[in-house]
Formats: C-alpha cells, sequence, structure tokens
C-alpha cells in the first residue's frame, strides 16, 4: 500500500504549496524589485501606476529597518529606477524626473548619496556654504506666501509663535512692500521697511482693507447708491480707526530684531545673500549635503524649503516641485514644531501633483515623534496617515513596533517573521493590499551607484536567484522534460 511522505517542516514551508493563499502581485508589470522570498517569482512594482490603478493612495513610501538591513540600498535601487522614468507634466508633456535628496549623515567624509547624484552630472549642495535668500518675489507671489514664510522664520529666531501685534506689523509691512517695490522683495528690505514702519504705513493699510470691505458689500447690495446698510458701513470706516500706533510700531521693531538675526545672527551662514531657494529646487537632481550643520539649521533650511514649495504649489509653479523627494532619518524633524508643521501642509498639498516621498527610519514608532496630544503630534499623525506603502527591513522586538505594524493589518506571524528578515530582505506593505515579501536584488549596472556601506555590499555578494544551484537543477529539469 502506497504512504505518504513525511514532512516536518511548519507552517511558512508550506506556503509556496498552497495557490490559494500565497499572497498575489499587486501589478502584472513594472519595475523589478528582487524575487519573492516565498514563491521565488519576480515581483514588479510602478509606484505611479499603483496610485494610478488604485493599488496605493498615494506616493509617500517609507523605508523602515534596524541599521545594516539594507533599507538605504534598497531606496536608492528604488529612486535610481524611478529616475530612468520620464515624467509627464501637469500640460501633458514628457519631462525628466527631477530628484532632491536630503543626506543627513555622511558616508567616509562625503554625502552617502553623492555618487547617484554625481552619476547624474548634477552638483553635491553643500548648505553650510549657501548664501540663500529666505524670501524669494518668483515664488512667493502673493502676500499670504509671503507672511507665511517670514513668520516662520521669525518664529524660529522667537522660539515661539508672534503675538498678534507682530503679526499686524509684518502683514503691514509686507502690504507695502507689495505696493511699492515687489520686485525687490527680500528679507534685508521687509527688514527695513518692519522696523521703520510709519503712522502713514499703518493708515495706508487699514484704508486698503476698507475699500475691500466697501468693494464687497458694493456687490452685495442691489442699490448700492441709496442702501442703507452700505451708507452706514461708510461712514464708520471712513472715519478716523482708533488705532495704537505705539503698539503696532514697538512690535514691528521687535520683528525687525528676529529678522535681522536670520541674515545676520545664527542662521547667516545660510540665509544672508540673494541666491533664491527655488532656483534650488528646480535642479533636475540635487543633493542637499546638511553635514556639518546644527539640527536647528537644519530644520530652519527644510521648513522654508517646505514653505516655498507648497507656496509653488498653490501658484502651479511645478518646475519647482521634484517629482522624487527623499528623506533620510526623517524621524529628526521631530525636533522642531515648525518643520513638522511645514512638511505637513506640503505633503497635503503635494499629493495631487504626483510627487513621490521616499523616506526611511530605523525604528518605526519613531514616524509618532511627539508626545500624545500635542500639536507636534498631530502633525506626525497627518504625515503618517498620508503614508500608503512601507518597506519594512528586520524590526525589533518591542510593543510599539508591534502596535504600528498591527496598525498595518499585518498579523502576529508577520510581525515575528519581521524579526528573522536577512539582510536585503523586507516585507512590502501598503494599507490596503496584502503584503509583498521581497528578497531584493541591485542590477549589476547600478552596482557602483549604490554601493556605500557594509550591507551594500553584502546584498551585493548574494547570487541571483538563477544562478541558485537549486533553482538551476529545478529549471534544467523543465527544458530536459519540455524537449523529451
Amino acid at each position: 500500500m502506497a504512504r505518504g511522505r513525511s514532512f516536518s517542516f511548519g507552517a511558512d514551508a508550506t506556503m509556496p504549496y498552497q495557490p490559494f493563499i500565497v499572497p498575489s502581485l499587486w501589478q502584472p508589470s513594472g519595475m523589478p524589485l528582487g524575487t519573492c522570498l516565498r514563491t521565488r517569482r519576480r515581483i514588479p512594482l510602478d509606484a505611479y501606476l499603483a496610485q494610478r490603478d488604485g493599488v496605493t493612495k498615494s506616493l509617500e513610501i517609507v523605508f523602515t529597518g534596524l541599521k545594516k538591513s539594507g533599507k538605504t540600498t534598497a531606496m536608492k535601487l528604488f529612486s535610481m529606477a524611478t529616475m530612468i522614468q520620464q515624467a509627464i507634466g501637469a500640460d501633458g508633456e514628457i519631462e525628466d524626473m527631477r530628484m532632491h535628496i536630503d543626506n543627513r549623515k555622511p558616508e567616509e567624509a562625503s554625502a552617502e548619496w553623492a555618487g547617484i547624484v554625481k552619476s547624474m552630472a548634477c552638483d553635491v549642495i553643500a548648505l553650510r556654504d549657501l548664501s540663500l535668500e529666505m524670501l524669494d518675489p518668483v515664488a512667493l507671489k502673493t502676500e499670504w506666501d509671503i507672511l507665511q514664510t517670514a513668520m516662520t522664520g521669525a518664529e524660529f529666531i522667537k522660539g515661539e509663535p508672534l503675538s498678534s501685534a507682530e503679526v499686524l506689523a509684518m502683514r503691514i509691512a509686507i502690504f507695502i512692500i507689495k505696493r511699492d517695490r515687489p520686485a525687490q522683495l527680500s528679507t534685508r528690505l521687509l527688514e527695513r521697511v518692519t522696523r521703520g514702519l510709519s503712522v502713514d504705513d499703518i493708515d495706508a493699510f487699514y484704508r486698503r482693507v476698507d475699500d475691500h470691505l466697501l468693494v464687497h458689500y458694493r456687490s452685495e447690495l442691489n442699490d448700492p447708491e441709496s442702501g442703507v446698510l452700505y451708507k452706514s458701513l461708510a461712514a464708520v470706516i471712513q472715519a478716523k480707526p482708533d488705532l495704537d500706533y505705539l503698539v503696532i510700531q514697538a512690535a514691528a521693531f521687535q520683528v525687525a530684531t528676529y529678522l535681522t538675526l536670520i541674515f545676520d545672527g545664527m542662521f547667516g551662514r545660510m540665509f544672508a545673500g540673494k541666491q533664491s531657494i527655488r532656483d534650488y529646487l528646480a535642479e533636475p537632481a540635487a543633493l542637499f549635503d546638511m553635514s556639518g550643520l546644527s539640527p536647528t539649521e537644519v530644520a530652519f533650511f527644510e521648513t522654508q524649503r517646505f514653505n516655498t514649495m507648497t507656496a509653488a504649489l498653490n501658484n502651479n509653479d511645478l518646475a519647482a516641485i521634484p517629482h522624487v523627494h527623499i528623506m533620510e532619518e526623517v524621524q529628526e524633524e521631530g525636533q522642531h514644531l515648525l518643520q513638522a508643521r511645514a512638511h505637513a501642509f506640503q505633503n497635503a498639498k503635494a499629493r495631487a501633483s504626483h510627487k513621490m516621498g521616499l523616506s526611511s527610519t530605523q525604528y518605526f514608532p519613531n514616524l509618532m515623534y511627539g508626545e500624545s496630544g500635542t500639536e507636534l503630534r498631530d502633525y506626525a499623525r497627518q504625515i503618517y496617515s498620508g503614508t500608503d506603502m512601507f518597506v519594512i527591513f528586520q524590526q525589533p522586538s518591542d510593543e510599539e513596533t508591534w502596535t504600528m505594524m498591527r496598525e498595518l493589518e499585518l498579523d502576529d506571524s508577520l510581525i515575528r517573521f519581521s524579526q528573522r528578515l536577512g539582510r536585503g530582505c523586507s516585507i512590502i506593505k501598503a494599507r490596503e493590499r496584502d503584503p509583498l515579501f521581497v528578497q531584493w536584488h541591485i542590477p549589476p549596472m547600478m552596482r557602483e551607484l549604490v554601493q556605500s556601506s557594509g550591507a551594500t555590499e553584502r546584498m551585493l555578494q548574494r547570487r541571483p536567484v538563477m544562478e541558485d544551484p537549486r533553482i538551476r537543477g529545478l529549471m534544467e529539469r523543465k527544458e530536459v522534460g519540455g524537449t523529451s
């Protein structure tokens, strides 16, 4: 009597042989990431098509894993393969991909991503050597855009939000500049106008406000010339306002002090010149080398850049928005509220422009920075909720990590599996899709570009799956069987 062969392996070992429970591919074609850890099938992915087809809801992707697990190498492969493609602009025309990289950590005395950027014939931009202008009339077209950027800079110096009088003084100064010298907008000009704010300037601002009210109510009334409401309103606002000019002027002088400390103080190395941030944002590929700067200097630059990008989106200036934005050690922005706020606002605005954000962190719970119930946590939650794809390399065993992975609908067996992942192996999880299990492979043409660390070297020593003697043997048997 025939007997069944005994099988001593666990459930994981049987998965490749169960066609009804093996996770399906998200897409039939796309960039080859590597092979499935369970079935040895090639796993393709095209992030842009995945969003278009509803596989994912956003292009925000987080790479997370312990040190030396291979996440940076995977980010490099993913970004380079994305840059090989071409993008479609807002006008439907084909345009080259633009990629910006925030490099926080040096690798052997040079920027870790420098090899990739230099291979594209683009310079590495060392922030410590820049001399930027915070306010740019090309990028900041409206009074609100200018106010938002200038307020953020002043709040960095003050260490807390501006008072209502300080905000009013800044608004009046910006109005005067937009009226008289819009093309000459700069931080130094704003400082001079704010410091010298006169009674006539304050009155001119309020006359502008009154004129807007009159125009509004004139359009609302059928017969404004005889309307009682219109005449009453006109009589009220044409009377001399009861303003405390000294309070506004004192607040203006304080704001001028904050602005002076930007270009002549702690941020003077970066923000004491005439070069616009937007000029760098328009680069086809740029690495912003942040090594050698303090965390506060990095936060100030990134906040102002996020504000400039948001203003560009408001004005449909897509030439200043990269297609791919890479942020290493993204948890570090949780050290400053204004940076997190600017990032959250920019992310919410950029989703409609098909901007892809690739970020990394060694510790999954770092994505939820800030104490529960604080404004900082609210912004972290907004950024986290807008992220739809997670590339999960080897994870530690702790309660916070388990909690966050369960939020992604990963069961306990997969969470335990993530703790045993080898170098260069990951789980890819979209919020509403079954996970993919990927062993990443580096194409030979990209090996020189992505090399940067010991983990990369170890991943490059992996044999391609078709060179695995076990797989090759199976393929040879299939060929023999097919020709017999």
